[in-house]
């Protein structure tokens, strides 16, 4: 394959370096902070439920609602991103989740709850996919996979910060000062936004895509200062005529697409293998977030209330992620596993662990769902 104009000046030219690592940082708190608030909702329903005398129904609901919300904000996001840029999207999305987030620990019934929570889950839904992106269009083709491993890195630090709230703030897996919990996990969001406010520069191959070759080259120009110092030359005349003109192949292209595209007989395989995959990844993924705390309710004998060992449960399985990010960050770019072996296999194993869990679900239950954790996270 042909390199673009733009990757060649990022690979060759801008490099990888201290504008990337800084970028790095509050991109994955995009990730911190959407995993916190995802997290935290799922440590207070068994609370909720006994405060406010939910039925399983309602439970559902409040469970479900988070996600539909997250699924029509990955929906919006392309086209608002597109629009106005990753930088003011991001201002957005994050601002208004740390309103919401804040807003909905204030709450004091089931039905303005789940309204404010869906609400939240669109904000969610428009950050998640904003920082892979991000990390794509400023980064050189040879960090961009480890990119997206070190954004993995903070959603398991958003749990982390999740649980250490569950361990302040509640007295064991089904009684807690939920609003408390709900109020300081939005507290990551605020810090998206400043940081996205103050560090973060409009990404440059956005503004190069829509005619803004000024804006694009100065901010190209300032990453190569901060990545090489004073070694650094600037873009030239003749690479910004190789810009515009990769902006021209690229984009000045007016072809009519719809969604039909993707099932045509030339990408119907694929989509399907990415959508099931997709699919699949998420019910495990998120329904393990989701429903572990209302097992670990259910499995907490009458005589332990009081006692933090669901919550301690609900910690342990949290360890199953980080032997899944190292690993992932040394294989995702090798020939021999790469992201389609890699991920085959993780989710064969995955799939077995849930198995044996459900299995010897009366012995080393715990164990088992460790195990399904960090295959899952893998894939």
């Amino acid at each position: 394959m042909v390199q673009s104009a733009f990757d060649q000046i990022l690979d060759s030219r801008v490099g990888y370096g201290s504008y990337q690592r800084v970028a790095y940082f509050f991109i994955g708190l995009i990730a911190l902070a959407d995993e916190a608030e995802i997290i935290t909702l799922s440590i207070i329903l068994p609370s909720l439920k006994k405060e406010w005398n939910l039925s399983e129904t309602h439970q559902g609901y409040l469970g479900s609602v988070l996600f539909f919300g997250i699924l029509v904000g990955s929906v919006l996001i392309g086209f608002l991103s597109d629009k106005i840029g990753r930088k003011k999207a991001l201002l957005i999305s994050s601002g208004l989740e740390f309103a919401f987030g804040v807003g909905s620990s204030f709450v004091k019934n089931f039905s303005t709850f789940m309204i404010l929570r869906f609400i939240l889950g669109v904000m969610i839904g428009c950050t998640i996919p904003i920082a892979p992106t991000f990390i794509t269009e400023i980064s050189p083709t040879a960090y961009r996979g480890k990119g997206q491993v070190y954004i993995q890195a903070f959603f398991v630090l958003g749990m982390g910060y999740a649980m250490m709230l569950a361990k302040i703030f509640m007295t064991d897996i089904n009684t807690a000062e939920w609003s408390s919990i709900v109020f300081y996990g939005a507290m990551p969001s605020l810090l998206v936004f400043i940081g996205t406010l103050i560090f973060l520069d409009e990404s440059p191959r956005f503004l190069i895509a829509r005619g803004q070759y000024n804006e694009g080259v100065t901010t190209l120009n300032r990453m190569g200062y901060k990545n090489q110092g004073e070694n650094f030359q600037e873009i030239t005349p003749e690479e910004r005529e190789d810009l515009r003109d990769w902006k021209l192949l690229v984009f000045e292209r007016e072809v009519s697409v719809s969604w039909a595209v993707l099932f045509n007989s030339k990408n119907r395989k694929t989509t399907l293998c990415l959508l099931s995959n997709w699919i699949g990844l998420s019910f495990n993924f998120f329904g393990m977030v989701f429903i572990l705390p209302l097992i670990f309710s259910a499995l907490q004998p009458d005589d332990q209330e009081g006692s933090h060992e669901g919550i301690n449960q609900l910690f342990f399985t949290l360890f199953g992620e980080i032997p899944a990010i190292i690993l992932s960050y040394f294989i995702i770019d090798s020939k021999r596993f790469g992201r389609k072996n890699s991920t085959n296999l993780s989710n064969l194993l995955a799939a077995i662990m849930f198995i044996l869990a459900f299995i010897f679900r009366n012995f080393g239950l715990l164990f088992w769902l460790i195990l399904a954790r960090v295959f899952t996270k893998l894939s």
